[in-house]
């Protein structure tokens, strides 16, 4: 039970962690050196972003909008399906989910519910 209790919260720090925390410490990372080593180093730069503030932002909603609009690439004509195709080919659970729902719209609903039973122990 406390081990359990134990691997359930390393796994919300792991997605706490890994999806939000380390994506806005690499973002601000990234904001911080860009601005040191590009903006204060280059002239007219310096100019045009005379603080850190004012180069955060101009650069973050244009950052938001360019990642937003790969994003959405990626899911319409990126490499999501492919990569959706290979989890499933990888994982026997997930191909046989497929497989059953595949069966289902085609009406060979006894056919799937076989295939599911393996993984109702």
């Amino acid at each position: 039970m406390v081990l359990e209790r134990f691997y359930r919260y390393w796994v919300y720090f792991r997605r706490g962690h890994g999806v939000h925390l380390a994506l806005i410490v690499a973002l601000l990372n990234f904001l911080v050196i860009q601005y040191r080593l590009l903006i204060q180093l280059v002239k007219p730069l310096d100019v045009l972003f005379p603080s850190l503030t004012i180069f955060a932002l101009a650069f973050i909603p244009t950052y938001a909008i360019i990642a937003t609009l790969l994003g959405w690439w990626d899911y319409k004509r990126g490499t999501v399906r492919t990569e959706a195709v290979v989890g499933v080919e990888a994982n026997p659970y997930f191909r046989d989910v497929a497989t059953a729902l595949e069966l289902m719209a085609q009406g060979r609903g006894q056919e799937a519910a076989e295939i599911l039973k393996r993984w109702s122990k």
